[in-house]
């Protein structure tokens, strides 16, 4: 059993386990107190052909992630202020979105300056890939900002494709 500072490995897979739980339960709890009000508001997707719901659905997942995440994260003491603006910015341009649809260009660009925050004020970059293609690490340089936006758009751009799901 291998030690991670004054706690075994066990140990803090087991206090992962409840947290995740934790956050589950309470995003479930969220969403559920928060159907109503969306549906007083009208914040509802309605069925059309390509998706797969036959009856309006409220839009409250993202805003019940949103808020157990971060409410877990000021209760962890985790300085997530970049992270937290970047977010805010993706949930405002999505909830935006939901009730009178953006442009491509109009979420490209909130997606980048989301991006933008993470690696100017967040200080979070890409800088190498590691030994990924051989022994040695490989370096970014100048690279490694237009490579970490590409990666992170990549990243929200494939998750809002499974959200669409």
């Amino acid at each position: 059993m291998e030690a991670v500072g004054f706690v075994t490995a066990d140990a803090l897979t087991l206090q992962i386990g409840w947290l995740l739980l934790f956050a589950m339960a309470a995003t479930a709890l969220l969403c559920a107190l928060l159907l109503p009000l969306a549906r007083r508001l009208g914040w509802l997707d309605h069925p059309e052909e390509r998706k797969v719901h036959r009856a309006p659905t409220p839009l409250v997942g993202g805003v019940g992630i949103f808020f157990v995440f971060f409410g877990l994260c000021a209760w962890l003491n985790a300085p997530v202020v970049p992270l937290f603006v970047a977010s805010l910015v993706l949930l405002l341009t999505g909830l935006i979105d939901d009730r009178r649809p953006l442009s491509s260009t109009a979420r490209f660009i909130a997606q980048g300056v989301a991006c933008l925050i993470m690696i100017y004020w967040g200080g979070i970059r890409l800088d190498d890939f590691g030994s990924l293609f051989w022994p040695s690490m490989l370096e970014l340089g100048p690279l490694a900002v237009p490579i970490t936006i590409f990666a992170a758009l990549g990243v929200i751009n494939a998750f809002n494709m499974i959200d669409g799901l």
